[in-house]
């Protein structure tokens, strides 16, 4: 059975027909608030990469980072001064930036892909002391997401039991047999004033191998649309929290007709 990362994994939960779209190679060129979400985050990801290794350039090399994705969109004119900030406020976070990690962790890998689990690539692995956890990096331009005092409610109900926890700590199993007791999410909020905080996940063991008995199972299926066995099916809603699915004109509008949607997608060759 072949082993998918948490990327390519939620891609295909989202819509195995997305999933197919973005492994041929097809892509956005026109830049929505997606885009421009992810822009932060592959920038804010680099940085604190350098920050953690101990290096300096890590306001440089968020910005390379960043860039080497924006020069492949266009950015329309309503979103023009959003793109514009992110420079400005990538080097905000990570001139401020305050380590919320506890001094005693030690910093054991740095993104680092594994194969052998799909080359899934956590921000950090960090030894408490005790075990070896993950913990992965997230970044919010504002906070709208607390409720009763309570910093990142939202994000809490949005990563809790998410994909993502539970296969980095799979990870975490397999380099120590040891499941990890909890899963780690260092947060940034960039405005109104710059605030990092440290949210922990409590680990459950029954709840892990539910999860991986479901895993196991999509990415059986997974494997099977990779070699032709079957084919995908589409999803049931094509809208999320930034808009219509950035495909959505492709699948729906053009038909899959190559031709008419180059204006709007970059087309792969050979496809047609």
């Amino acid at each position: 059975m072949k082993i998918y990362s948490p990327h390519q994994t939620e891609l295909w939960l989202t819509c195995p027909i997305k999933r197919r779209l973005v492994k041929a190679g097809y892509r956005v060129t026109l830049a929505g608030k997606r885009d421009l979400a992810a822009l932060l985050g592959i920038g804010w990801a680099a940085g604190l990469a350098e920050y953690y290794s101990g290096k300096t350039e890590r306001y440089q090399k968020a910005i390379a980072a960043m860039e080497e994705r924006r020069k492949e969109l266009q950015v329309p004119d309503y979103l023009r001064a959003q793109a514009d900030a992110i420079p400005k406020r990538l080097e905000a976070g990570l001139t401020s930036y305050a380590d919320p990690l506890p001094e005693s962790w030690r910093i054991v890998e740095i993104e680092t892909p594994h194969p052998e689990e799909g080359n899934i690539r956590p921000d950090l692995l960090v030894h408490t002391g005790s075990e070896l956890v993950p913990v992965d990096h997230k970044i919010k331009i504002n906070d709208q997401s607390s409720r009763e005092g309570q910093i990142g409610y939202q994000d809490i109900l949005r990563y809790r039991d998410s994909w993502q926890m539970y296969h980095q700590a799979r990870l975490c199993k397999r380099l120590t047999t040891q499941l990890p007791t909890a899963y780690f999410i260092s947060r940034t909020v960039l405005e109104p004033r710059l605030t990092t905080t440290l949210l922990t996940f409590p680990m459950d063991e029954e709840n892990y191998q539910r999860w991986e008995l479901s895993a196991e199972r999509v990415w059986r299926q997974m494997e099977k649309e990779d070699e032709g066995v079957e084919e995908p099916w589409q999803a049931a809603t094509h809208h999320d929290q930034f808009g219509p699915c950035e495909f959505y004109d492709l699948c729906y509008t053009y038909k899959y007709h190559d031709h008419l949607a180059a204006e709007r997608y970059f087309i792969p060759e050979g496809d047609g």
